[in-house]
């Protein structure tokens, strides 16, 4: 599926995501921006809150009953470790009630990825309360979230999982599109949250984490069919790294956020995906200068130049041997000098901040 073809499933998405939250920017004298979906305020913990499910988190196999979905009769589950050195989960089995047939599922993820898709039995879709009980389990209720109340590092990540990379635009391999969402306030460090996905047209992104025949078949009455992870903890922490006039870059261990001090609202910019474990940085220096936010990527045989125009929402990639740098006239990678504008132009945008 091409970029072109994802726009109207996009378009579905953020409308989903949005409900009735209504699509406004950073307001700035300019004809170059574009307008971006809103957010609410985001709040900073001290430490990111990594998910707090009741299945002990210490021990590799645990058992209990209760009344998971809130009825009168006692629920049965069991839950143990699965995976290796590059991914891991829980393989969690229920009875409910205890005695019944036993409903199987399997959180297993990747460690390098921050989103982790479950599918949800088909027998699970007809009783939210289970699923709900089953969060609690997992996750921990306090982190379950409506597709509306997603912070904008969690849409981000969404969007990036259904968009395919745009074509090459020298000196960029790829350029891709996004939509900033920007949020009141300076920015922080997400929590990780989790969302039921019931939405027939968010079966694709299901099917962009885990192969699709995992899924239950689709239903007329849009029941749920998966549950979808955001292991923001992963994130670390969250340092300011560059400032260009009223415009501060933030950077944590894998994305970038920026802030407009003028307008007193953050956006984020990149996160870093398909890295091999999210527990090394996979970002390194950042730099701004005249509407455009640069930062260097690196992992296992990876390095590259990630530039950004977070105000439009547009991001290229330039891979990298050698040094970099940048001034108010060019970005310098090696011996080549390349004016600010060619880069405005190859990310197909207005050079002006």
């Amino acid at each position: 599926m091409s970029r072109i073809d994802c726009l109207p499933l996009l378009a579905a998405l953020a409308a989903s995501i949005l409900g009735a939250a209504g699509c406004r920017g950073p307001a700035r004298d300019s004809a170059s921006l574009t307008p971006g979906l809103s957010a609410p305020r985001s709040r900073s913990p001290a430490v990111v809150k990594a998910f707090s499910g009741k299945l002990p988190a210490d021990r590799a196999s645990s058992a209990g009953r209760g009344h998971l979905d809130g009825g009168g009769n006692d629920d049965c589950w069991e839950g143990r470790e699965s995976g290796g050195s590059g991914a891991g989960g829980v393989i969690l089995t229920i009875q409910a009630p205890c005695g019944s047939q036993a409903i199987t599922i399997d959180t297993t993820s990747s460690f390098g990825d921050f989103l982790a898709m479950t599918a949800l039995p088909p027998a699970l879709a007809a009783r939210p309360r289970l699923i709900d009980g089953v969060v609690d389990l997992l996750y921990g209720r306090a982190h379950l979230r409506r597709l509306d109340t997603i912070d904008g590092s969690f849409r981000w990540l969404i969007e990036h999982h259904l968009a395919k990379p745009g074509p090459e635009s020298p000196p960029f391999v790829d350029t891709a599109r996004y939509t900033p969402v920007w949020s009141p306030g300076p920015p922080a460090l997400p929590e990780s949250q989790v969302v039921v996905l019931a939405e027939p047209g968010l079966r694709a992104l299901a099917s962009s984490l885990a192969p699709a025949e995992e899924l239950a078949p689709p239903s007329p009455a849009g029941a749920p069919f998966a549950l979808l992870a955001y292991f923001a903890h992963n994130h670390h922490r969250l340092k300011q790294a560059a400032r260009c006039g009223p415009l501060e870059v933030f950077t944590t261990d894998h994305g970038v956020v920026v802030h407009d001090t003028d307008k007193d609202a953050s956006s984020w910019v990149y996160i870093s995906t398909g890295v091999t474990k999210l527990r090394h940085p996979s970002l390194g220096r950042a730099a701004c200068t005249d509407g455009l936010v640069l930062v260097e990527r690196a992992f296992d045989d990876v390095r590259e130049l990630l530039v950004a125009a977070p105000r439009v929402g547009a991001i290229g990639r330039i891979p990298l041997e050698g040094r970099w740098s940048l001034d108010e006239r060019a970005l310098t990678v090696e011996d080549e000098a390349i004016p600010l504008g060619d880069l405005a132009a190859a990310l197909r945008i207005s050079s002006s901040p």
